[in-house]
């Protein structure tokens, strides 16, 4: 069975905990809140913590620790890659207290210019809100980098699994103390991701030190001054790459109440098969870059990602996309959600979903970028995303709302992918694989629009064999890895 595959599965199965936590979690909020100005004031403040979150933690930082300390492990032994780990989470630590201090004394100015269309009451409840939640961000970002560590020694699963905290916090938060006042709500919230922040830290932390992590008290080493003037270019993509998620909540700060709430919930949908292969097979190959950057076999291992990307999304986009308003209305469609909210978010999980394969792509291409040092072309190939973005959210949102910004997201992602490819060399699928794939696509398609008839579950049920069936009949690869690694288990 591939490595890839044996790895990917293992990640998918800690995401998939985490994942099936948060359509609870998203399930409750529907419920209680609805598509409401709460819920609205929540999503969108949370995203500031994410923001800053993935850029740092989780962004170009974390794929310049795993490439230095691999080759310093390599180079100079253990004990030195340690310290290296030791000067990145002090380092961490520093920079999000100093951050959390500024936003705790100017939430309101952040909020005036990250939410513009934000007014009034609506501004200075957004702005207590987001002073409850910014604290998160410290402990998921020492969080990330023991999660970055566990990565280097192949430990999938835990780092994975632990982003479920978050979830049940907010679940039990809301479920307990759910309150009328607008106010006091901001409270649950900043105090149930405090906790979940603190157990994720607390988890990776100790599956870390099991894995063989040591800290050391050190704030200064050659290998994270390296990491910093890798990170500057490379922040400099990542923040551009982030900065759609900006650009979007600015112009859905215009929306009317419920838009951005239509949005979040949409994305999350989206995000569930995301997270599940794309990323799971971009956090995998990450550290397979960073132990070796060699151009020609870098692109025979981008090439199998992209296969395997391809078998894994491509059913999942599809029935996103077919079934949109069904599942929508299956996993929401109860409480204060009404049917208009099922329409508005079904249309955003179609849109998201046209460029689900596009996103996975993306990410799985970054790490080789940065292993190799070409950090300029994410760079102009991000820039011009956000220029795409940006004017067609201006002129999608007014025909389209909220659905419109989440086209213009598709849109901007495929045109980064295709760049993104133009730059990466040779790493060509075969267009006998193209073929293949294209030929399922269109006949999975054609059996799911005559099947949307029936109930859901079977329809799942019977596309998951027609699926299997197809890429046997077409001798796909992945087929049998997928095959011995369930034999396997089973075993």
């Amino acid at each position: 069975m591939s490595s890839l595959l044996k790895k990917t599965i293992a990640f998918s199965t800690g995401t998939l905990l985490s994942r099936i936590l948060g359509f609870g979690r998203e399930i409750m909020f529907t419920y209680f809140l609805g598509a409401s100005l709460v819920s609205d004031i929540f999503f969108a403040t949370f995203r500031i913590p994410n923001f800053l979150r993935k850029l740092l933690a989780e962004g170009t930082l974390s794929f310049a620790y795993i490439n230095i300390f691999s080759r310093l492990e390599k180079e100079e032994g253990s004990e030195e890659a340690l310290k290296l780990s030791s000067a990145f989470l002090n380092f961490i630590f520093l920079i999000t207290f100093l951050l959390f201090i500024l936003v705790f004394l100017f939430s309101d100015q952040i909020i005036r210019v990250v939410l513009i269309g934000f007014e009034g009451n609506k501004l200075e409840i957004a702005s207590y809100y987001l002073r409850w939640l910014f604290p998160f961000i410290i402990l998921i970002s020492l969080s990330s980098v023991f999660a970055g560590f566990l990565n280097i020694k192949g430990a999938f699963l835990i780092p994975a699994a632990s982003s479920g905290f978050l979830n049940i916090s907010l679940i039990t938060g809301v479920l307990l103390f759910k309150s009328e006042n607008i106010f006091s709500m901001g409270k649950v919230f900043g105090i149930s991701v405090l906790l979940a922040g603190l157990l994720q830290f607390i988890m990776v932390m100790l599956f870390s030190f099991k894995k063989g992590f040591r800290y050391y008290f050190i704030l200064n080493h050659t290998g994270l001054r390296r990491m910093l003037f890798f990170f500057i270019p490379g922040t400099f993509a990542m923040a551009i790459t982030q900065m759609n998620v900006l650009v979007d909540g600015i112009f859905a700060s215009y929306l009317p109440t419920g838009g951005i709430s239509w949005l979040n919930y949409g994305n999350r949908l989206m995000q569930f098969p995301l997270g599940l292969f794309g990323i799971a097979i971009s956090t995998v190959m990450t550290p397979e870059f960073a132990k070796d950057n060699d151009k020609e076999r870098a692109n025979l291992k981008l090439c199998k990602a992209f296969r395997m990307n391809s078998v894994l999304i491509i059913p999942c986009m599809i029935g996103l996309m077919i079934f949109s308003e069904e599942i929508v209305s299956l996993i929401f469609f109860r409480g204060e959600f009404d049917y208009k909210d099922v329409l508005e978010t079904s249309k955003t999980l179609f849109y998201y979903s046209s460029g689900l394969w596009f996103y996975a792509a993306v990410k799985i291409m970054m790490p080789m970028f940065y292993s190799q040092n070409r950090v300029k072309i994410p760079v102009f190939s991000a820039l011009f995303s956000l220029i795409v973005n940006s004017i067609l959210n201006f002129i999608l949102i007014k025909y389209y709302q909220a659905s419109g910004l989440a086209l213009a997201t598709a849109i901007s992602a495929l045109l980064n992918f295709m760049l993104l490819r133009f730059f990466s060399g040779n790493a060509g699928v075969r267009f006998e694989f193209i073929f293949k794939m294209t030929t399922i696509t269109i006949i999975l398609t054609t059996m799911l629009i005559l099947l949307k008839q029936f109930n859901i579950f079977f329809i799942m049920i019977t596309s998951v064999i027609l699926y299997m069936i197809l890429l046997k009949v077409f001798k796909l690869e992945e087929f049998d890895d997928l095959i011995r690694f369930f034999n396997k288990k089973r075993a």
